[in-house]
């Protein structure tokens, strides 16, 4: 029998289940904290180097989903591939990477700044953007200038995750308004 505290709410699943398998809980909430804080204080001070306020509010964001998740992916692996992956991730989704964006990092030198092998930096970011279904242009995690360009210039999303140019823009703006 384990000694492991469980930690749950009250009635989210029945005590016979949270008997049977102990390990899906959380030993203590203070392991996520000084996760979350490990990676954050790592995130930051790249983030002021070399990103800009709206890539660090996102990365704040996806850790912030991350550490709340049940159970939390951040308590396998090091906080620098973490770190690495949370900013990868949140890069793919608004291409940091292509040269003609500012802030434009590549992502191999992101995986150097934080001393983490390039396979790590990509599987751990994959298995971020497939546990959280996140996929390029995701309005969630796209920088909020991102958003502003693409809703001047007419696109849309028309049709599952294809995007459309300017002829349905009357669409959009009687989908957009009647959501609003």
């Amino acid at each position: 029998m384990t000694k492991w505290k469980i930690v749950s709410r009250a009635g989210s699943f029945p005590k016979a289940y949270e008997q049977r398998q102990p390990h899906y809980w959380p030993i203590h909430s203070r392991q996520y904290a000084e996760k979350h804080d490990a990676i954050w204080a790592l995130i930051e001070p790249f983030g002021r180097a070399r990103l800009n306020e709206e890539y660090l509010g996102l990365c704040r964001k996806l850790l912030a989903v991350l550490a709340r998740k049940r159970p939390s992916p951040l308590l396998n692996g090091t906080a620098a591939a973490w770190t690495c992956a949370i900013i990868r991730t949140i890069g793919w989704v608004n291409f940091l990477d292509d040269p003609s964006r500012t802030p434009h990092v590549k992502m191999t030198d992101v995986d150097k700044a934080f001393g983490v092998s390039s396979g790590t930096g990509q599987t751990k970011s994959k298995s971020i953007r497939d546990m959280l279904k996140i996929h390029q242009f995701a309005v969630d995690w796209s920088l909020p200038s991102t958003i502003v360009r693409i809703q001047r210039r007419g696109w849309c999303r028309s049709t599952g995750s294809s995007w459309t140019p300017g002829r349905c823009r009357a669409k959009c703006r009687k989908r957009h308004s009647a959501v609003a």
